[in-house]
């Protein structure tokens, strides 16, 4: 079988890593990499040296297919209709399967070219990350099925053609399932947690990521993780809260993971350990640490919780300070009811305080853990 992954984020990559080295070792496996990931042709060669895909190639989609609108999908579908051909992406191999993750016309745009070669092509959506469980993609899904009204039906059916290849949908790719807010019309199917007892597996991730020279050690019992507040322009005075938890469990046991969107170290400033490299993501950075004796703290950021989900392993504990009183709750991200969620789902490690003033009970919990 060919199958092809179009990824626009190192996440996505990740993921498709890990099914690509499990459930489709046996097959002939290609991927497009998306422009819109940092240092894309960096990680282009960095895949080619792995030897887990057949052929890596960039995907244009910020530069090129960002600029296409709906009518344009629109004309495309007609041109199809009328055996007209479709060449905006150069399709060389028959590809048995497509397997994509965003909610874009891109995604629409690729089926099309590839399914001109192959009309009995199958599409698969997979993971990428919280948001794939939350009601959000549920919505977008429910949206695609025909109103009761003749207007809403008219609506529905130019959206249909806009976003064709999510009606097709043949199957959902996802770490945990019974995390889902929203019920496919298609099967879902579980993907295997990475291992990271399996060497040869992590060479393959930390190949693709460049983590082999990574110099950021992690070495730290406590790791704070910053949120892309402070790059959007939100303020939830986590520099405050940082304060308040290192004068708990000292400066010295602490160490900050910047969001790799915010533009000014601030912490570095204010004398805490953080790490120099934000592009390789969160989950391959655990992979190459004894996670199980670490304890990670956040305000709301998934990155936190995403080695429980996909990762064969669990931290010490997780404290999430979202439901604090004292956080402007309106500031967070819209996903915090999907990480409660999470959190209920692990509470042998999640702790959720209702407020800063119970730090100090976490901690003394973290110390009567063996």
């Amino acid at each position: 079988m060919n199958n092809l992954f179009l990824c626009k984020t190192p996440y996505q990559i990740m993921v498709a890593i890990q099914l690509v080295l499990t459930e489709f070792k046996a097959d002939n496996n290609d991927i497009f990499v998306g422009d819109t990931i940092a240092d894309s042709k960096r990680i282009i060669d960095n895949l080619i040296g792995t030897k887990a895909f057949r052929t890596v190639s960039l995907f244009p989609s910020k530069s090129v297919y960002s600029k296409f609108t709906k009518y344009d999908c629109i004309k495309m579908a007609l041109k199809e209709k009328l055996g007209l051909k479709n060449d905006l992406i150069q399709i060389d191999d028959s590809y048995d399967r497509l397997f994509i993750c965003n909610l874009s016309l891109d995604e629409t745009i690729l089926y099309r070219c590839i399914r001109r070669i192959n009309r009995c092509l199958k599409v698969y959506l997979f993971e990428d990350g919280f948001a794939t469980y939350t009601k959000m993609y549920g919505q977008f899904f429910d949206d695609l099925k025909y109103g009761r009204t003749t207007r809403n039906a008219l609506k529905t059916f130019y959206k249909r053609i806009n976003y064709e290849v999510f009606v097709k949908l043949n199957g959902v790719y996802l770490f945990t399932p019974e995390l889902m807010d929203w019920k496919p019309c298609s099967a879902i199917r579980r993907i295997k947690k990475i291992d990271p007892d399996n060497k040869e597996m992590v060479k393959v991730f930390n190949k693709a990521f460049g983590a082999e020279t990574l110099s950021d050690n992690y070495s730290e019992k406590y790791i704070f993780f910053e949120e892309s507040y402070f790059a959007d322009g939100i303020c939830v005075e986590d520099e405050e809260i940082l304060d308040k938890i290192s004068n708990i469990v000292g400066k010295d046991n602490l160490f900050v993971k910047i969001h790799p969107r915010n533009p000014i170290n601030r912490f570095k400033r204010k004398g805490y350990k953080t790490n120099e490299n934000t592009t390789v993501p969160w989950e391959i950075v655990a992979l190459n640490m004894d996670i199980e004796n670490k304890v990670l703290l956040t305000i709301a950021s998934g990155s936190a919780l995403t080695s429980l989900v996909n990762v064969s392993t669990k931290p010490k504990m997780i404290i999430m300070l979202m439901d604090c009183k004292e956080i402007d709750k309106k500031s967070l991200t819209p996903s915090v009811d999907m990480l409660r969620k999470v959190a209920e789902n692990y509470k042998d490690v999640v702790v959720l305080p209702n407020s800063l003033n119970d730090l100090n009970k976490c901690f003394e919990k973290v110390n009567l853990l063996k």
